[in-house]
């Protein structure tokens, strides 16, 4: 995953839109497989519109867009405080966490949402599953 991320991050920058977050869709429950799918980018939220505008042309050659409409979901919090191991603790405790405490059956994929070097925010969307199942 780690080359991937570098490659959005990288890739954010050559577009002038670093200040975009990086987000995940995963599709699997991590404690079922040991090969989760997902599919990661970069979000477009409305302060960066009129960049994007400009270069939908050209990121659409390195990425495929996803139009995700607003959907009621439940969230998590998780710190990044021990660098990309948070990474790998955010779904080994998260996931878990829900099932145990709201008794919620994951019936799409999770997105996660990286806030910078600071916060995973990972949601388990509650309405409009199909656009957060595989592709």
């Amino acid at each position: 995953m780690g080359n991937v991320f570098n490659f959005i991050s990288d890739s954010t920058k050559k577009y002038g839109l670093q200040d975009c977050k990086i987000a995940g869709i995963y599709y699997d429950d991590p404690a079922k497989t040991n090969m989760a799918r997902y599919a990661v980018g970069f979000l477009i939220e409305k302060d960066h519109i009129l960049r994007f505008e400009g270069l939908k042309d050209i990121i659409k050659k390195d990425f495929q867009m996803l139009d995700l409409k607003r959907t009621k979901t439940i969230v998590a919090h998780f710190p990044i405080r021990a660098g990309s191991l948070s990474y790998a603790l955010s779904a080994i405790k998260v996931y878990p966490a829900f099932k145990k405490r709201v008794h919620f059956c994951l019936q799409s994929g999770a997105v996660e949402i990286y806030h910078g070097q600071k916060v995973i925010a990972t949601h388990f969307p509650l309405e409009n599953l199909d656009q957060f199942r595989p592709q």
